[in-house]
């Protein structure tokens, strides 16, 4: 009794085996197929680009030769190039999308019950800028899953810039987005949104974690409009943070040195001191470089070698080995002095300098 229920068992096990063996050939084979047919559309929709960009033919009749099952190849292909291009090849791509019925597709697919179409076509939608997916948002901009609240929020920030109140919004009543995908959304709205987040902050419509955020944004585009309110942040804030992201954005934009860098330089927190000692380097106030000296004798590593390095900038490299050669000199300055000297392929001694007779 006991033999012919083993042979069954051993029996079940030999075909459960081969059913998952077939299963897996098959995927291959689907797979290779997929990834074969792929290649083919890809070489034929290259054609077509340079074709496009060369002007030999229109957008339409690039689109009236995609088949419908290649639609999904055609989404693959122009992805890279819509989040690359701008101008007048952008708006032909974006066309090549209307004409061949893909937009259409994805609009379908933007009410998908499947959380990775949708995410997919909202992506799309956003990156081309059409207006019919704004009302499809909300619901990923309140979704807990941020896969899907992603393409959302940068769908609606690449729409228009008359939507920054509820990119506000949307980045407010979360917490789990990194400062470098905050920086990746409002850069989809262009620089124009750099008097736009000025004018919120001003109005205080944001949170602290978004008042960084801005700073880095604006920092990111190099507005030098965001002089005043950096100042304002340097004097006035009561968050050290927001001081050193000022600080930081301040050297950033390379602005010119004012006292309030000075004042920073003696701040308690010693992240606040390298921030302000990196930004009086970036302002190239030579008159200034003796600001530095004392932060040479810091409790603080990386402020000794925030201030070093500003000396450098700053300061005759005569100076910085008079120092190194002065026996009252504190040694810890003369340590720091003598690293960034090597550290940046200058010499530690005086090179003389020789005047041919």
């Amino acid at each position: 009794m006991i033999i012919p229920i083993l042979t069954l068992i051993v029996l079940c096990v030999f075909v459960l085996t081969g059913l998952i063996f077939l299963s897996i050939l098959r995927l291959r084979f689907k797979f290779k197929k997929d990834n074969y047919h792929r290649k083919q559309a890809f070489a034929k929709m290259e054609t077509f680009l340079l074709s496009l960009f060369a002007e030999e033919i229109l957008p339409y009749q690039w689109a009236v030769r995609i088949p419908a099952h290649e639609l999904g190849y055609l989404q693959e292909f122009l992805l890279p190039y819509l989040e690359s291009l701008k101008g007048e090849s952008f708006e032909k791509l974006v066309a090549v999308a209307h004409y061949s019925g893909l937009v259409k597709r994805l609009l379908q697919e933007a009410n998908s019950a499947k959380d990775w179409e949708q995410a997919q076509a909202i992506y799309f939608l956003g990156l081309i800028r059409e207006p019919q997916v704004l009302p499809l948002l909300q619901t990923g901009l309140d979704s807990d899953n941020m896969f899907w609240f992603y393409p959302s929020v940068i769908a609606l920030a690449r729409n228009d810039l008359q939507n920054l109140p509820r990119v506000l919004e949307a980045l407010r009543n979360r917490s789990d987005w990194t400062e470098h995908l905050g920086v990746s959304i409002f850069a989809e709205m262009g620089e124009e949104v750099c008097p736009a987040l000025l004018t919120a902050l001003s109005k205080g419509e944001t949170s602290p974690k978004i008042e960084r955020l801005a700073l880095a944004v604006l920092a990111h585009f190099g507005y030098q409009g965001a002089e005043a309110i950096l100042k304002e942040y340097i004097l006035y804030s009561k968050d050290h943070e927001l001081q050193i992201r000022a600080l930081r954005a301040w050297n950033q934009l390379k602005l010119t040195f004012f006292e309030g860098i000075a004042s920073a330089m003696k701040n308690p927190d010693w992240e606040i001191r390298a921030a302000a000692v990196t930004a009086l380097s970036s302002s190239g106030a030579v008159d200034q470089a003796l600001l530095a000296r004392p932060l040479l004798r810091d409790s603080n590593w990386w402020v000794r070698l925030r201030a070093a390095q500003t000396m450098l900038n700053l300061s005759p490299r005569e100076e910085l080995h008079i120092m190194l050669d002065n026996p009252l000199e504190d040694r810890y300055a003369k340590d720091m002095l003598r690293y960034i000297l090597t550290r940046e392929g200058g010499a530690t001694c005086v090179i003389p300098t020789i005047h041919v007779l």
